[in-house]
């Protein structure tokens, strides 16, 4: 017996308690007064009187425990038809839905009368029929507490919830009452963060991956420098705005420029001078506007102000996807090479003149010598041979004088192309 409902015997009990001590009494008091009534007619009055309090003491003290029951009932049902959560209850076992709160109609859609002619199944997307089914077929009577289903609005859509429940007797029934908390955003957020984890890891892996290829890269063109700064060219490597970003060692120790004095200037800047073609440097300009390949001879400059001979070749370098990167120069120096060039062309001249002289002024007196022989031939007097072999020794003289010349001209230039050593 509950300690709420066991007050009333006790009351009971004391009121009995008092009647039985104090009825007697009452009695005698009462024949005192009314000694003209018969006593059997006072103790009958006294028992009916009995009664008569006690039936109505029962009747305020259940009066009493029914508004409290009513009260409790009222706060109940307030509790569970205004509560802002959705509920219901439905029949253990059969999974009848017969009683619904305000939240879930105004959540589900349907209306009180539909919603108690619906059972579990009746708010279930199809495939988690089969899930309920395993519940019955199971002999479960009620679904698990904080478990996540599914539940389908009458609208037609799903929204994820979760399920908390409450074992009752309802109009004398085993029932279970439901209260649905929808997680659906939460759900979703949960997916969402899962998804954002997932690529969140796809991008630390590709992430790690580009590192891994960055450092090799990085130890390719480390490799790539090294090599480049031990090849005697002269290596330059400038942006589109042609500013230097890069030159190897040779550069440095041949120029007499450093690293930091040529970064951020252009090759023109650096390197060009007074005896610098205007037609070469236009050639330049032209192909680096159009990133196109250019191969030249140019005089450029050291630091110190001396010139030198280079073979200029210009390379534009393009990434993957055909986008402009940087140029890349390297100059050959070839200072050798021009000289010896000079130096045949100046023999080439010196050949052409002694050519020259041999065709035309060794001609002359050769003509000469031939007319006087002839000359020679048909004299008449020792006079006139004299005069005639006089002139023959003069042409000779000259004709020698003209073979000597030519003669030194030719050790001059074979004393150039072969000086020889002291």
């Amino acid at each position: 017996m509950q300690s709420k409902s066991f007050w009333i015997p006790v009351v009971f009990l004391l009121f009995g308690f008092l009647w039985a001590v104090t009825s007697e009494w009452g009695i005698n008091l009462l024949y005192t007064y009314y000694s003209s009534v018969s006593p059997v007619v006072i103790r009958m009055l006294s028992r009916m009187g009995f009664v008569l309090l006690t039936g109505i003491l029962l009747f305020l003290l259940i009066s009493r425990s029914q508004r409290k029951l009513q009260d409790s009932d009222q706060q109940y049902r307030n509790l569970f038809f205004s509560n802002p959560n959705p509920m219901w209850i439905y029949q253990l076992g059969a999974f009848r839905i017969i009683e619904v709160n305000n939240s879930a109609l105004a959540k589900y859609g349907y209306s009180r009368k539909e919603f108690l002619q619906m059972s579990l199944s009746d708010i279930l997307p199809r495939d988690y029929h089969d899930k309920l089914v395993g519940y019955i077929e199971a002999g479960k009577t009620q679904i698990i507490e904080g478990a996540l289903w599914k539940h389908k609005l009458k609208s037609g859509e799903l929204i994820t919830v979760s399920v908390a429940t409450h074992r009752l007797t309802f109009n004398g029934l085993e029932c279970s009452m439901v209260m649905i908390t929808d997680v659906t955003q939460l759900a979703e957020s949960k997916q969402q963060l899962a998804e954002a984890f997932r690529v969140e890891r796809q991008l630390n892996d590709k992430l790690d991956q580009n590192l891994k290829l960055i450092e090799r890269s990085h130890e390719e063109s480390r490799k790539m420098a090294e090599v480049i700064d031990k090849v005697s060219n002269l290596v330059i490597i400038f942006n589109a705005d042609h500013s230097i970003s890069w030159v190897n060692k040779a550069f440095t120790e041949f120029t007499g420029y450093t690293l930091e004095e040529s970064i951020g200037k252009t090759p023109g800047d650096l390197l060009t001078g007074s005896l610098t073609s205007a037609g070469t440097i236009s050639a330049l300009i032209e192909a680096l506007e159009k990133r196109k390949f250019i191969t030249t001879d140019i005089i450029n400059y050291k630091k110190s102000g001396e010139p030198y001979w280079a073979e200029l070749n210009i390379s534009p370098i393009f990434d993957k996807e055909g986008e402009f990167e940087f140029f890349v120069s390297i100059e050959t120096v070839i200072n050798d090479r021009v000289e010896k060039q000079e130096l045949l062309d100046r023999q080439y001249r010196a050949f052409r003149e002694i050519a020259w002289t041999n065709s035309h002024e060794m001609r002359r007196p050769l003509a000469t010598l031939l007319g006087l022989v002839d000359l020679l031939k048909q004299a008449g007097s020792e006079d006139e041979r004299a005069e005639y072999i006089a002139l023959l020794e003069k042409c000779s003289q000259e004709l020698d004088q003209i073979i000597r010349d030519s003669a030194l001209k030719i050790n001059a230039l074979e004393d150039e192309v072969n000086p020889s050593s002291e």
